[in-house]
């Protein structure tokens, strides 16, 4: 009697361990075909974005905005992580001038990911279409802070500060930029905010160094020379505006200097 009850208890363990094993067994080939299926659906949805994307930007590349916006949109449909169809078409927006789209869709890449500088870049220069420029300032300092090193954002946010008349603080951006990279631009615009600033020898030494880097450019010669025309120093703004007028003849700028220069200088009485 106890023979045939272990006999029979044992043939139900075996046959309780069978279903649970094959239920497990079918289990994982349902799941596995599962995410088999869900793996084929992403990568055919990745693809077709990535030809929308494509077409957006050819369409882009030839300005018809309305077409590549259609694409970047559609791109969206197809995509779990939306980033690079938020920022292809914020980049279409603002090369069709709509700031204001720009502006949402970059705020949505930097919801995704909040520590890429280029997202704050992208949107710097969309509120710079706004002339959102506090915006557009703080926007260039996180790039900054992402990217220390970068020389583009030192200059835009200086440019930014010009445009709000915190001349100091171009003059701060400015001789950043300048110890990582010297450009006559860099000098160029130190000088013009040390010139509002009322600091003209500063001023002069800015604009000689640019014209030492860029001989060529006349507009940098008339800017040096309106500064010595407020000094007061007009023979050397006469100098610039001869310097100006023969690397442009065509100059009205350099020819409206020349004038004043030598008026004032007629008008100056002897030493």
């Amino acid at each position: 009697m106890w023979n045939d009850l272990l006999k029979r208890q044992n043939q139900t363990v075996f046959w309780f361990t069978v279903v649970v094993f094959a239920w497990v067994f079918t289990n994982a080939l349902t799941t596995n075909a599962q995410d088999d299926f869900k793996n084929t659906e992403l990568r055919k949805n990745n693809e077709k974005a990535a030809d929308l994307l494509k077409n957006a930007k050819n369409e882009a590349s030839k300005e018809r905005f309305d077409a590549a916006l259609d694409y970047a949109t559609r791109a969206l449909g197809y995509l779990e992580n939306k980033e690079p169809a938020y920022f292809e078409r914020g980049k279409i927006y603002t090369a069709k001038k709509d700031f204001e789209s720009a502006v949402k869709d970059f705020n949505e890449c930097i919801k995704i990911e909040a520590n890429r500088a280029i997202y704050y870049n992208a949107r710097a220069v969309a509120f710079w279409g706004l002339k959102r420029y506090d915006e557009a300032i703080a926007d260039l300092t996180e790039v900054i802070r992402l990217s220390p090193q970068s020389v583009a954002a030192y200059e835009a946010r200086a440019n930014a500060y010009y445009q709000i008349k915190l001349y100091d603080e171009v003059v701060i951006d400015m001789t950043e930029a300048i110890g990582l990279e010297r450009k006559p631009g860099h000098y160029r615009l130190r000088a013009s905010a040390f010139r509002e600033m009322k600091d003209y020898d500063n001023a002069i030494q800015d604009f000689t160094h640019a014209i030492e880097m860029n001989p060529k450019s006349a507009e940098i010669y008339v800017e040096r020379g309106n500064t010595y025309l407020l000094m007061a120093n007009f023979d050397d703004a006469l100098r610039d505006a001869k310097s100006a007028l023969q690397q442009d003849p065509k100059s009205d700028e350099a020819k409206k200097l020349e004038t004043e220069a030598a008026k004032k200088s007629a008008e100056k009485p002897p030493q």
